[in-house]
């Protein structure tokens, strides 16, 4: 739950409610290490800071801000990445009408909004939220953020161009990742072999997909 100073305490009481009942856990995320100061003038501690907490490793999130709390956020790249990151990954997306700065800001337009983004109008459209979140990732918003064939395609033609250039003999072994992963591949060993050469080649094929693969 990214939060915000003047943030509503009641609707955030109701929806920490409602997760609960599911099981679910609530982490509010906040733009200082303090948290944040209601709109009743109450300290809402956080459990995260905002640019240590990427929408990445939450299933669902939820925008709860102030007017005030909104435009400074909308200027806040850990913000408008945290917002933009979590629409990109399918999440379902939950947020009071005063949030609209911040999702302007992280290019979630209209166009773009389907039933994973979800209004939080009060304390009422909490169920919904939590309905959705149950259902998991928006599989129907993918072709929206990204093309898996065109970079498939790309991503092969890169590869035979590379063999081509280097000789190099047949794949024996590899490992494919997903954007929010990383390993360490050995720096040295990368840094002094030439892309496309034996014995390992590095292929980047688009925003989301790395391959390493490892020549004979």
């Amino acid at each position: 739950m990214l939060v915000s100073d003047g943030v509503d305490c009641t609707l955030i009481g109701t929806l920490r409610a409602a997760a609960k009942t599911e099981g679910a856990k609530v982490k509010i995320v906040a733009p200082y290490v303090g948290g944040a100061k209601t709109g009743d003038g109450e300290l809402l501690e956080a459990d995260q800071q905002l640019t240590g907490a990427p929408s990445i490793v939450f299933d669902a999130v939820a925008v709860i801000v102030s007017e005030a709390g909104a435009r400074e956020l909308a200027r806040d790249a850990a913000a408008v990445g945290f917002l933009a990151d979590a629409f990109n990954h399918l999440k379902v997306i939950a947020h009071v009408p005063a949030a609209k700065p911040l999702i302007k800001r992280a290019g979630l337009t209209e166009e773009l909004a389907d039933g994973g983004v979800v209004p939080l109008a009060g304390a009422d459209a909490v169920a919904g939220f939590i309905t959705a979140a149950k259902k998991g990732r928006i599989r129907d918003r993918e072709p929206k953020v990204r093309n898996p064939r065109s970079a498939h395609q790309s991503a092969a033609g890169a590869l035979e161009g590379r063999r081509a250039v280097s000789g190099a003999g047949e794949v024996v072994c590899g490992l494919y990742l997903t954007s929010g992963f990383v390993v360490p591949l050995g720096r040295a060993v990368l840094s002094l072999i030439p892309l496309g050469s034996a014995p390992i080649a590095l292929l980047i094929a688009g925003p989301y997909f790395a391959k390493l693969e490892v020549n004979k």
